[in-house]
């Protein structure tokens, strides 16, 4: 027969999927040798230690069963139950249980952080998250963020915005907490929108993560993104024009690839295009090129169809 000290353990307030243990102490009172056989339990997230299991245990020894729960979440007192099986069988099955109280796992919301910024500029972002906590609970700090694009790192964490209200249907007093996080970061050098996720992770081991959105436009920017000639007849002329703005002083350069365009030429910031269609039928496509020191060259396609 085996004599626990002490057949239910308390494990206090715990965090889903932390890593919890507990040890029962007990003595072998038999006059006999006794093997534990099996230590059963009612969930997976109790794991019982082995290194007794199939030892043969001395009359009047002492031993300790070390037992390691992660607990599974459930909003209430948790009870696990674990059921030793010696050999030889005891007539008195021995039975012990471990019990924890779940801390509320944070409710959390938080909005999409978008950031918009040009190439090689350095640019900001402001993003809120929104969650609720039993105050109760130690208070909940953000520890660490982690962006995907490793361009953007956390500038400043302002001071939480508290302010608590009574949940009817629970009987606790919920803490809803707002805070503000601002980040900053440097571009990327590619154009157009880049998508990944963001990982928040908070003092009481949640994480979340926040789709993430970096927009990247270019310093020159032109008043069409593509030029669209037209439907045009074989060796037909045209011209079109596109103003220019740009975000600093550096001199532009203007080029041309394709059979379609026939010239290009800048002159202060308006874009003259020249195009003369191809013999041949279809679709015909073409690039304008503005180059600068300071900036990646920005193409503008050029497409026209000949009839």
């Amino acid at each position: 027969t085996l004599v626990f000290d002490q057949p239910l353990g308390d494990l206090g307030r715990v965090t889903r999927k932390s890593i919890s243990s507990h040890e029962f102490k007990f003595r072998v009172w038999d006059e006999n040798p006794v093997t534990i056989k099996e230590v059963q339990v009612s969930c997976g997230c109790t794991v019982p230690d082995d290194s007794l299991i199939g030892v043969e245990l001395k009359p009047g020894s002492e031993h300790t069963l070390r037992i390691t729960v992660r607990p599974d979440g459930g909003p209430t007192i948790q009870t696990k139950s674990l059921r030793v099986i010696t050999t030889p069988s005891s007539d008195v099955p021995v039975v012990l249980a471990v019990s924890y109280t779940p801390k509320r796992v944070p409710q959390i919301s938080v909005n999409k952080l978008v950031v918009d910024g040009e190439i090689d500029f350095a640019t900001s972002a402001k993003l809120t998250v929104s969650f609720q906590r039993n105050p109760s609970d130690a208070k909940l700090e953000l520890i660490r963020t982690e962006c995907e694009f490793g361009d953007f790192l956390l500038a400043e964490q302002k001071p939480s915005e508290v302010t608590s209200l009574f949940n009817v249907s629970t009987g606790e007093t919920i803490t809803k907490d707002t805070l503000e996080l601002s980040f900053r970061g440097k571009a990327y050098s590619d154009f157009g929108t880049h998508k990944g996720n963001m990982t928040l992770a908070f003092s009481d081991g949640t994480e979340i993560s926040v789709p993430t959105e970096i927009k990247i436009s270019h310093p020159i920017k032109t008043s069409l993104e593509k030029v669209f000639v037209g439907v045009v007849n074989s060796g037909e002329s045209n011209e079109d024009f596109l103003r220019i703005t740009r975000a600093s002083d550096d001199h532009l350069t203007v080029s041309h690839e394709g059979e379609l365009i026939s010239s290009v030429s800048l002159s202060e910031n308006m874009l003259t295009i020249r195009t003369t269609a191809p013999g041949s039928k279809g679709r015909h496509e073409a690039n304008v090129l503005i180059s600068s020191k300071s900036f990646p060259t920005l193409t503008i396609p050029v497409v026209c169809i000949v009839k």
